[in-house]
């Protein structure tokens, strides 16, 4: 009996190994079934797939005088071959079952007298700006050589991560400007900040010069939001409170810091400004924790005089407002 069977490719082999060694197993259906193995090499051949590499993509205008003499040299072209090589990384955690993630690492391998721009840092900050910070103001310049001699051409983008924090709903923007010679990137506000959102930013910046490869190099921008008082103390809830006429005892109504919502490093400061029937003599009868909003009863209340009182109370807050018109004063709410 004879059996014909091909070995195929299911994929690509790739640079990572030149040789493999396979052993096949050819087996019959009786019982016990006899088999035979065979051992198979295979070399992996480089496939000229790389198409040589210009240093200069352009070369002229060349200059020459029409009656230059035939076997002169009118300039020199220099190419070379290009490597690349593809990895695979891949991160492992220590769970049961284990996940695991794998990412593709290209290495391009580059003339060795190619240099990748040079930053002027490669970390700027921590930078701290306020939360009100403008729309479109600069928050910072950063400014990297292109590392190549007669060349200074470099661009730059901002690169936009996975998180909001590195800017991955695009929070800031980039511009480029030519200033003396070298080439700024200014780092600006797109979109309005929030501290109580999100305090501190990563962003990354990236530069890539002007050559015939062109190299890239990275620098990191670290920026953080400073908290201004610009959140006016919020009552979410009224409340119905009852005293029970003729007691002795002073009972305290619920506390109102719990009703108010506000910026939580903000000192909050409750004051009674008025109530309903006796204008300018709620004092009288109530008093308030200017530290917790506990209100508490100062006499002992007739409900044949009076059967109900009703007070306005505001909670103001222990800072400078940073409001427009709000000539400083802190912020302030009322129920």
């Amino acid at each position: 009996m004879e059996c014909n069977r091909e070995l195929k490719q299911l994929g690509p082999i790739g640079p990572l190994r030149d040789r493999y060694r396979l052993r096949v197993r050819a087996s019959d259906r009786g019982v016990p079934p006899s088999y035979a193995d065979v051992d198979i090499e295979l070399d992996v051949v480089d496939r000229n797939n790389k198409p040589p590499l210009w240093d200069d993509a352009t070369y002229g205008p060349i200059h020459i005088k029409e009656n230059v003499t035939v076997g002169t040299v009118v300039t020199s072209v220099k190419a070379r071959l290009r490597e690349t090589y593809k990895l695979e990384a891949t991160a492992q955690d220590k769970g049961y079952p284990p996940l695991s993630r794998s990412v593709e690492v290209q290495i391009d391998v580059v003339d060795r007298a190619n240099n990748p721009p040079v930053w002027d840092h490669t970390v700027y900050g921590p930078i701290f700006i306020r939360e009100n910070f403008p729309v479109g103001a600069k928050v910072v310049s950063v400014k990297a050589s292109s590392g190549i001699e007669n060349n200074p051409t470099v661009f730059y983008r901002l690169m936009p991560g996975s998180t909001a924090q590195t800017n991955k709903f695009h929070t800031f923007y980039l511009q480029q400007r030519p200033d003396n010679g070298f080439t700024w990137a200014d780092i600006k506000v797109n979109h309005p900040l929030d501290y109580e959102t999100i305090k501190e930013y990563n962003l990354t910046i990236r530069v890539e010069n002007n050559g015939a490869q062109q190299l890239a190099s990275e620098a990191t921008v670290y920026i953080q939001l400073e908290d201004v008082n610009d959140e006016i103390p919020l009552f979410t809830e009224r409340e119905q409170e009852t005293v029970l006429e003729g007691s002795l005892s002073a009972p305290k109504l619920p506390k109102l810091t719990r009703l108010i919502k506000t910026e939580r490093i903000r000192t909050i400061k409750c004051i009674i400004i008025s109530w309903t029937r006796l204008v300018n003599e709620g004092k009288d009868f109530f008093e308030i924790n200017n530290e917790t909003g506990e209100v508490f009863t100062k006499i002992v209340f007739d409900r044949e005089k009076q059967g109900a009182y009703a007070l306005e109370i505001e909670a103001r807050d222990g800072a400078p407002s940073a409001r427009p018109n709000s000539d400083n004063q802190p912020n302030s709410g009322r129920v």
